[in-house]
């Protein structure tokens, strides 16, 4: 099950855009996060945008927003993804099966392998970009998309996080 989950992964990585160059929504992402009107950061190495939300119990769950748009067809799409589980071992065949039957209207849950060896299980939702202006601006309807995205997968993300990992804090 890990095997097929880790193709499955890479098959989504692959399908985005290799060269950050190559891509020419990159700067109109980063136009449409900001006209989110929500608090954002660069991840450290660039590839995504970053936003943290801070819950009760001293939780917080981060949100990404991929810098780079990935292609299905003709439709340009970016993903907007939050870590519920991490691990340095790769989780039980019992916690996968808890998480991946746990299924939403939108979205889906990934199991995905870090660089540094370690593990992680991420819920994420894609907002279609393609019509995204060359100056989005906050009444834009793919930026009202992709804010109620960052603002769902945020909850998900949480209620998930909470419900595998207790009141310790694990995404």
């Amino acid at each position: 099950m890990i095997r097929l989950l880790t193709f499955l992964t890479s098959a989504l990585v692959l399908a985005a855009p290799q060269d950050p160059a190559a891509d020419p929504l990159r700067e109109r992402i980063a136009a449409a996060v900001a006209a989110t009107g929500l608090h954002h950061d660069a991840s450290a190495s660039g590839a995504s945008h970053v936003l943290r939300y801070d819950h009760d119990g001293n939780r917080q769950q981060r949100v990404y927003v991929s810098a780079r748009a990935g292609t299905a067809g003709a439709r340009r799409m970016v993903t907007v993804y939050t870590t519920v589980w991490h691990g340095t071992e790769p989780p039980s065949d019992d916690l996968l099966r808890k998480v991946f039957t746990n299924c939403k209207k939108f979205g889906s849950y990934y199991l995905f392998a870090e660089s540094d060896g370690s593990w992680s299980i991420r819920f994420a939702d894609q907002v279609d970009v393609t019509t995204l202006p060359d100056r989005p601006a906050p009444d834009d309807p793919v930026v009202a998309r992709l804010r109620a995205t960052i603002e769902f997968v945020d909850q998900v993300g949480e209620a998930t996080d909470k419900d595998l990992n207790g009141d310790r804090d694990g995404g």
